[in-house]
């Protein structure tokens, strides 16, 4: 269901910051706007024919939040939009202090934007409930995997993670329409804040690896590796350049 405006980490630059969308009846529903998010989404053409647009951020690294601000003033001085930051309704996590604090360095105002709580969306009709779930990535930021209820499935979003009980738990009621979305590494490093392949699969049966997409991957990774554990790859959407240029090159 979703789509990925890019799937990489920090430095991929050949497959961009990971973040994810939904694109419905004039509604933009984008999870995370890194650094590198910006140009891409203008490239996808994503901001045409929307009138709501709808952020969430999963944390504050610059490869999740870095073009937020710039994707606000665009939308709002070029298109004429005030788009939404939803947030954790949570009254112990200071997401939405953060957040603006952030925003406001760069010269974003209040009014180029608003904040509005996880119960507060109602972009689709089908899109029953957001939630926010803190999860382990790094001890110097708070993050948080999203659950996102539907009709007829469950999408987990996990962001960047090294939460393998956090996982476990997911795995445990996972519904067979329900989908998990992510962080996966093949690089086996010793104070690695991703889970590892290895970690994943010792986390979930062969039966239910279908229904996990793995992202945000180093330019290093090996996304056959992957795939030969029977898990999904996320796949960035591509843009007529882009799709153009594959023709050519063939």
């Amino acid at each position: 269901m979703l789509k990925f405006i890019g799937t990489g980490d920090l430095v991929n630059l050949e497959n961009g910051n990971t973040s994810a969308y939904i694109k419905r009846d004039e509604n933009l529903f984008v999870i995370d706007c890194g650094t590198l998010a910006f140009a891409r989404m203008m490239e996808l053409n994503l901001f045409d024919d929307v009138k709501n647009v709808y952020f969430v951020i999963t944390h504050n690294h610059p490869d999740h939040i870095g073009g937020l601000a710039s994707t606000l003033l665009y939308l709002h001085f070029w298109k004429n939009i005030i788009a939404k930051v939803v947030v954790c309704s949570e009254d112990d996590y200071a997401q939405r202090d953060d957040i603006e604090m952030l925003l406001s360095i760069q010269g974003v105002g209040e009014d180029d934007y608003e904040f509005i709580d996880d119960n507060q969306v109602k972009c689709f009709k089908d899109l029953k409930n957001i939630k926010f779930n803190k999860i382990n990535h790094s001890s110097s930021i708070d993050s948080f995997a999203l659950e996102l209820t539907f009709n007829d499935k469950i999408l987990h979003f996990l962001g960047d993670n090294n939460d393998a009980e956090y996982i476990g738990n997911i795995v445990k009621t996972l519904g067979e329409n329900d989908i998990i979305y992510t962080d996966c590494t093949t690089l086996n490093l010793k104070t690695s804040v991703h889970i590892t392949l290895k970690e994943l699969a010792k986390l979930v049966p062969e039966a239910k690896r279908k229904q996990v997409v793995c992202m945000h991957q180093a330019k290093e990774d090996n996304l056959e590796e992957i795939r030969q554990y029977g898990f999904l790859v996320a796949q960035k959407e591509q843009s007529k350049r882009e799709y153009l240029n594959k023709i050519k090159l063939h």
